[in-house]
């Protein structure tokens, strides 16, 4: 007995993403989007910039939309995220195209876990840190049925979503409580706030 839910499996991201590893010079796309490491933003998969490839002038690494962009330098900075369009990204940056066994939501969830974040420090050294895709292949994954993937995806999104709406309504407090201070001083000053107890 495997101990896994129906239907599910015990694999490896290997046996679940493949590795592009395409690599090509700038000169010889120059008006190709570039995606560098400092344009995803650590813990929410966010594109924040997309310059060219003229823009750069070592070698670089060849996506597609749909493939998972991984930043293996620093991999605590936790840098994930699903191309939107093709084009050419920082060599620093994995290139994993997703098989038909999952998808590249799937994948980008599982891989920004604190499970494989603490995988990836096991394997990084140096002051400059970085893994291979040959290390962090071997991080074992139970892998769902595609449907169950899918809601799975769904589900996390959906909390993350109301944590973030949380997270902006807890920080619009202090906000509301000088407003009060403000408003109740005002009232207190004017004589307002005390004039059912001059009645």
């Amino acid at each position: 007995m495997s101990g896994l839910p129906e239907g599910w499996a015990r694999t490896t991201l290997g046996e679940i993403a493949t590795l592009r590893g395409e690599k090509t010079s700038p000169a010889s796309v120059p008006d190709a989007p570039f995606i560098g490491l400092e344009g995803i933003e650590p813990n929410t998969s966010k594109i924040l910039k997309v310059g060219k490839a003229s823009d750069v002038k070592s070698s670089v690494a060849v996506f597609s939309t749909g493939d998972v962009l991984y930043s293996r330098l620093r991999p605590y900075l936790n840098k994930v995220a699903i191309a939107e369009l093709s084009g050419v990204a920082s060599a620093e940056i994995l290139v994993m195209q997703p098989t038909e066994a999952t998808t590249a939501e799937f994948i980008r969830r599982r891989i920004m876990t604190p499970a494989f974040l603490d995988f990836a420090a096991l394997l990084d050294k140096g002051d400059r840190p970085r893994v291979n895709y040959a290390e962090i292949s071997r991080f074992p994954i139970d892998l769902p049925p595609l449907p169950e993937q899918k809601l799975i995806v769904a589900k996390v999104d959906g909390l993350t979503a109301r944590t973030a709406r949380a997270r902006a309504d807890l920080d619009r407090i202090p906000t509301l409580i000088a407003r009060y201070k403000q408003r109740l001083l005002a009232l207190a000053f004017s004589g307002e706030l005390t004039a059912g107890w001059r009645a």
